[in-house]
């Protein structure tokens, strides 16, 4: 945590930094652009961070509204007058907020890992921490989003990929796992075919002939099938997980060739229960 932390605020510093020239040489570009219309004079930057005429007859343009509803204004102004404000002099030499509205919500943790990010980043400037309202989860811990106030995208990233790198890595594990399998599965046969698989899925489908009850079959060589469940194995309350044997009608996918429907399934029975 505390190596994370340190890789943020210096993120954060170059982000300030960037910005910081940035918005200096934006000011000194519209500044130089107001000179050109008053004999090369600037306007005057006041204590308060307002612009004001520096000598009598000044010329100065300014717009009201946003895109697309824009109106331009132009007249001269007495010396020591202050100038108009546009969305321009606001963003330019208004005061710079380092945070956005409102907080991002990154992912879910435990209300002990919410805390800990709390903590670690309390003195951190550029950025806020935050968590929002807390619950249990299925496994009775308590936990809350994690919430990231900051305008540096880079340091938002830094601790989203901390906090979601062990997800990552245990989801391409397991898409590695299933490409592994895939690779080694064999094409769906077809015609009448004796089958032992697992049941994937069950699911009670509406069809033209009434509610029929359907199930997803991942086929010991690999292979997967949808079909109806076979009457004799309908009186059992729960078919996800089990490993059944039944004889039935296949039809390869025109699109997936290990992927298949079955009909007509009978001879159909509980070969190992979940």
């Amino acid at each position: 945590m505390k190596e994370l932390v340190q890789e943020v605020e210096g993120c954060i510093s170059s982000y300030l930094k960037r910005k910081g020239e940035e918005r200096e040489a934006a000011r000194k570009k519209y500044l130089a652009a107001a000179a050109e219309k008053n004999e090369g004079i600037e306007p005057t930057l006041g204590s308060s961070g307002r612009l004001h005429a520096p000598v009598n007859g000044y010329v100065w343009k300014w717009s009201i509204g946003r895109y697309p509803h824009v109106q331009w204004f132009e007249r001269t102004f007495m010396a020591g007058e202050f100038l108009p404000w546009s969305r321009a002099e606001e963003s330019l030499f208004g005061f710079f907020n380092i945070f956005p509205e409102s907080g991002k919500r990154v992912a879910v943790v435990t209300l002990s890992q919410a805390k800990e990010f709390c903590k670690a980043f309390s003195l951190s400037g550029g950025i806020n921490v935050t968590h929002g309202q807390i619950w249990e989860n299925k496994a009775g811990e308590k936990v809350t989003y994690l919430y990231v106030k900051t305008k540096c995208k880079e340091a938002f990233e830094m601790i989203e990929n901390y906090i979601l790198a062990p997800h990552r890595e245990e989801m391409a594990r397991k898409e590695a796992e299933k490409a592994a399998i895939y690779a080694a599965a064999e094409e769906c046969p077809e015609g009448r075919v004796q089958l032992t698989g697992t049941v994937l899925a069950e699911k009670l489908k509406e069809t033209a002939f009434g509610e029929v009850w359907k199930m997803m079959v991942e086929e010991e060589r690999g292979f997967k099938l949808w079909g109806s469940v076979p009457r004799s194995l309908l009186g059992e309350t729960e078919l996800k997980g089990q490993k059944i044997t039944f004889t039935a009608t296949v039809e390869q996918s025109h699109e997936e060739p290990k992927f298949g429907f079955f009909k007509r399934p009978t001879k159909a029975s509980i070969v190992e229960a979940a």
